[in-house]
């Protein structure tokens, strides 16, 4: 440990001072300035090594080609090919195409925090021909939570197209794929209106994940040996927070970590001894998942996949929001298991994950929104839950 640095607690306590707003703009400026020589090397050199040392490039290769220019919601916010998700059965598709414009996030490993608990992915909010490959992504990587943290429509403009089944009776079927995406119950608005919570099911039908091909035979030989074909299902939490605009902070610091809760909450085991009874109600989903079970005419038993992939993290671009968010929660792990980190936490962070995707932690009010919000949780004994 280099205990020449000051420790988090210590700049944490400087944090309204003259002297601390004026360093932490020149910290960020720095960061910028990283990144953009970063990004400028790889693209006038053909391989870039990372300043650490660690495997991979920062190329940007796959979303700069014809075919997948199409799929960004911004021409400017491209996933590094090095740490980019590759969709895994592409062969189900028509257009063979592996990209998404989504990154794998991980933390520090100096940090020491568990997979589960460290690992994020950050993703562009889907367009309308990217629906599918959103949910191909759930699906396979086997997503527990999405955590929205942009409105569909933010001043007239669209952000995000609304990718979640709009009613219980609607699904969103992916072909090719064998994949249907249902609304378990309706969504539940809840802390006032801040943010609304929704459960979802994804299914694929015909028992272990295959070709599409394999199904159809599957289907096919149903009757013969009198025994249902399994469907595979996953259980995914769907939140969406309303109170953030673009390149901006929310009101509070107090709402969003209420909101917190709920997402780390609902995708705990525990759920019953960390929420009210009132909001178990709105969240809770065994009932609602029976009579969606239920109302398959073909009594198929489910086979439920455990969900242990990575929160899938979106705003509209996947980098400002997004990176502010996965910062302040590794941020709350660490020092909720730890207590105090040497030297500048937020900063080590923000340049960890920058390493990962592009400009995470878009402007210096989200890079001290970071700060303030950490602060506090420390100040009210917010812990991971």
């Amino acid at each position: 440990m280099d205990t020449s640095k000051p420790s988090f607690v210590e700049i944490l306590d400087r944090l309204h001072s003259k002297e601390f707003t004026m360093k932490s703009q020149m910290d960020f400026m720095k960061l910028k300035q990283e990144e953009s020589d970063r990004v400028w090397q790889s693209m006038t050199t053909n391989a870039t090594a990372p300043p650490d040392g660690g495997e991979g490039q920062y190329q940007l290769d796959a979303g700069f080609l014809g075919t997948t220019k199409s799929l960004n919601r911004y021409h400017d916010i491209l996933p590094y090919d090095h740490t980019r998700v590759k969709l895994q059965d592409v062969a189900s598709r028509a257009d063979t195409n592996d990209y998404i414009n989504a990154s794998v996030i991980e933390s520090p490993p100096e940090l020491g925090l568990p997979s589960r608990e460290g690992t994020y992915i950050a993703t562009q909010g889907p367009l309308p021909n990217t629906v599918h490959d959103f949910w191909q992504m759930v699906w396979e990587q086997r997503c527990r939570a999405i955590v929205m943290l942009t409105k569909p429509l933010e001043n007239g403009r669209c952000k995000c197209e609304e990718y979640w089944p709009q009613d219980t009776h609607t699904p969103i079927i992916v072909p090719g794929l064998g994949l249907k995406v249902s609304l378990i119950k309706d969504a539940a608005t809840l802390d006032g209106g801040t943010f609304e919570v929704r459960q979802i099911f994804v299914e694929r039908l015909g028992g272990e994940v295959r070709s599409p091909s394999s199904l159809s035979s599957d289907q096919g030989n149903e009757g013969s040996n009198n025994e249902p074909v399994a469907r595979e299902g996953l259980v995914v939490h769907h939140f969406m927070y309303l109170g953030w605009p673009d390149h901006g902070v929310p009101a509070s610091s107090e709402s969003l970590l209420r909101f917190r809760k709920y997402v780390l909450a609902c995708t705990s085991t525990h759920i019953a001894k960390l929420l009210p009874a009132a909001d178990l109600e709105c969240v809770g989903i065994p009932a609602a998942l029976k009579r969606l079970a239920m109302a398959d005419s073909s009594s198929r038993p489910i086979k439920m996949l455990p969900p242990t992939g990575p929160p899938v993290i979106h705003c509209s671009a996947g980098c400002g929001r997004t990176g502010t968010w996965c910062v302040i929660d590794a941020a709350i792990k660490y020092l909720e298991h730890e207590g105090d980190y040497q030297g500048d936490l937020v900063k080590d962070l923000v340049r960890h994950f920058r390493r990962q995707r592009m400009i995470m932690v878009q402007t210096w009010d989200q890079f001290l929104f970071c700060y303030q919000v950490i602060r506090f949780a420390q100040d009210n004994h917010v812990s991971i839950i």
